[in-house]
């Protein structure tokens, strides 16, 4: 225990202006995440937490916390942000899509091709389209908008075919993602991330759509054996601070976080890259009974895709038109030219 009793009023005075310009100095943001610690997304995350810090020399300090232990829901994120009760979040797409519909649109089910030199070309495209659409609803500053791998479907029981995904229940992210694997034949269930694993163990669920990589890390080969090589979709991932907040920084701070968001990008898109092949090893590795699909079975996903695409997009508001429209007009480019 120190003693200050010695020291005159004066000192003390100063020993207390000190400490309180340094707290004063000090900003720290709470960053929610919905993924667990072990998904490869939260590393780039925690990296760009670590360059903030390094950047501002601690002046503005940025801590991560996965898997929804910041308290909030991924559904709850955007209005926590806009509240300024969480100062930044990451949210999936398909998690908020019951309340802002836009931003499920590049979880929509073989809609964005999987060309991931397009995918950041459509990310640059649409991100200022999203961020006037946010700022201007939610007060919120969109600093990326990102995509995951396209997923895979993993059961515990033999699925050679889409036929075999009938009566399943299967854990879908999304509303567009479960109207996709009901149609497909499958019951699609709700279940958080987090209790994925143990509803696979209690025979609550029968499986799930997931990245390759993040069925390796939460290690549900362990309670799953066999894959249907779908490589459908790829759910989109907003990273957004509340806008005040941000104002409240200064200018070199403004600037750290701008930098640190410009190598969150690319060591996204490095991530990306290296987590399928990752995850395909492991799933090897581990036993895992890998079937393709058949020309047949592409050409009904396809089909099923194309109608969930038509109808969602026909309710589309004025205001979220133009994302829709803009995705859509690169999309046939690309096609166009491939």
């Amino acid at each position: 225990m120190k003693h200050w009793i010695n020291l005159p009023a004066m000192a003390l005075a100063a020993v207390a202006a000190l400490g309180a310009a340094k707290a004063s100095a000090e900003t720290n943001w709470q960053f929610h995440s919905p993924d667990s610690a072990r998904f490869w997304l939260v590393g780039v995350m925690e990296n760009f937490a670590e360059n903030v810090g390094t950047s501002t020399g601690g002046e503005l300090n940025v801590t991560v916390f996965p898997a929804g232990s910041s308290g909030f829901k991924g559904d709850q994120a955007l209005d926590a942000v806009a509240e300024n009760l969480l100062s930044m979040a990451a949210v999936y797409g398909g998690h908020v899509a019951g309340q802002e519909k836009i931003m499920e649109l590049m979880d929509l089910p073989d809609f964005v091709p999987g060309d991931i030199e397009f995918r950041q070309k459509l990310w640059d495209g649409l991100k200022p389209l999203y961020a006037e659409y946010l700022e201007s609803k939610y007060d919120v500053l969109l600093l990326d908008v990102v995509q995951i791998n396209p997923r895979r479907v993993y059961a515990k029981s033999p699925i050679n075919s889409v036929a075999d995904l009938s009566g399943l229940k299967l854990r879908a992210l999304g509303r567009a993602d479960a109207e996709f694997l009901r149609q497909l034949g499958a019951e699609p269930t709700t279940t958080a991330w987090g209790e994925i694993y143990t509803s696979l163990q209690q025979g609550l669920i029968d499986g799930l759509m997931s990245t390759e990589a993040g069925h390796a890390s939460m290690k549900f080969y362990e309670v799953t054996d066999y894959v249907l090589d779908t490589a459908n979709a790829g759910p989109s991932v907003f990273i957004f601070v509340n806008r005040d907040a941000y104002e409240d920084l200064s200018d070199a701070e403004k600037s750290a976080v701008e930098a640190a968001v410009a190598d969150f990008r690319t060591a996204h898109v490095t991530a990306y890259q290296g987590s399928d092949a990752w995850g395909r090893s492991t799933a090897v590795e581990q036993g895992m009974q890998i079937a393709a699909v058949s020309d047949a079975d592409a050409a009904k996903m396809r089909e099923i895709s194309a109608g969930i695409v038509t109808e969602w997009q026909a309710s589309l508001t004025d205001k979220e038109r133009p994302i829709y429209e803009a995705a859509q007009s690169m999309i046939d480019a690309y096609h166009a030219g491939n």
